[in-house]
């Protein structure tokens, strides 16, 4: 069936239409550089806070974090009289950090992680934005690099919120470069908001992506993905945790109940068949990835972890 020209022109102009539409929804991520941090936006709205410069914890973070468009998903930093005063400067949001690095520990903050250098500043385009940034793994006297770390951060906004990725290369700096055995205190972590915490009781959970729920269950087991969710301003929100499939090792979950979580893979975890602790030699690489789910309920859509899940997967393809 031939179209008159009419017809023609107004269905090229509603495919227009249609593309100005779908273009409008994908707010664009913009940086804004500050002394010490960099803050990044989408649409004009709060993500997070990316502060790689804090004589208080000397490693980088992400503070305040949001669901693009919804309310802050992690606790106060500092913490308000509200919230929780325990690791008031350990858990300031989201951090990657290792408690014992050939015997320096720079998550309890004995050994510095210093940041700042940027391998690619921050930049966007139409579907996303990020930048890479170059960290040195210090042993606690401040005098030797273990290691370094090369992370390219990915923001790309979706319906829900925003999926952050972190990819993550750790190179040694030294021979017997050692990634400790510790239950707790290694990898991603991340402190919630105090309403998304279980133990507020105000509908706070823990769900893995083995339908396992809350700390007594999901604490030390291995998971692809690990989600922390509750109810902000009568909206369900929370974030997600996902580990890379890709990754060297599954991810075991340092999950409780007080509102923190831990995606670790270094854990020689007794369920592992290759239990012994990771080394490297100088030179040496360690490549990581982790997807971060920022979400939010909204126009009576319903978040499914499993299947933001797949998108991660097929967007963290290398």
């Amino acid at each position: 069936m031939r179209l008159s020209q009419p017809t023609v022109a107004l269905v090229v102009l509603a495919t227009l239409m249609s593309a100005t539409t779908v273009r409008a929804e994908t707010p664009a991520v913009e940086f804004q550089s500050e002394p010490g941090q960099i803050v990044v936006t989408a649409g004009g709205k709060p993500v997070a806070t990316y502060v790689y410069s804090d004589p208080k914890t000397p490693r980088p973070y992400f503070a305040h974090l949001h669901a693009v468009g919804g309310p802050q998903l992690t606790r106060n930093h500092p913490p308000h009289p509200d919230d929780a005063q325990d690791h008031d400067v350990l858990h300031p949001g989201m951090w990657f950090a290792l408690g014992d690095l050939s015997g320096s520990d720079n998550w309890r903050l004995k050994a510095r992680v210093a940041g700042g250098e940027f391998v690619t500043k921050p930049s966007s385009d139409a579907k996303e934005g990020g930048f890479t940034v170059r960290n040195q793994y210090l042993a606690n006297d401040g005098k030797q690099t273990l290691c370094t770390e090369d992370c390219r951060y990915r923001f790309v906004p979706r319906p829900w919120g925003c999926l952050l990725i972190a990819d993550s290369t750790l190179t040694a700096r030294m021979d017997g470069c050692r990634f400790g055995d510790q239950m707790e205190e290694m990898g991603l972590g991340v402190r919630m908001a105090t309403p998304l915490v279980v133990n507020a009781k105000k509908g706070g959970q823990i769900l893995d992506s083995e339908g396992r729920i809350n700390e007594q269950d999901v604490r030390e087991k291995l998971a692809d993905w690990c989600d922390l969710n509750g109810k902000l301003g009568g909206q369900k929100a929370g974030i997600t945790l996902m580990a890379d499939p890709q990754n060297p090792r599954k991810t075991w979950w340092h999950a409780r109940n007080y509102g923190f979580a831990a995606a670790n893979l270094f854990h020689a975890h007794p369920s592992r068949t290759e239990n012994m602790p990771i080394g490297l030699n100088a030179g040496q690489s360690l490549r990581i990835q982790y997807g971060i789910a920022l979400h939010r309920d909204q126009d009576g859509t319903t978040y499914d972890p499993a299947e933001v899940f797949k998108e991660f997967v097929s967007l963290a393809k290398r």
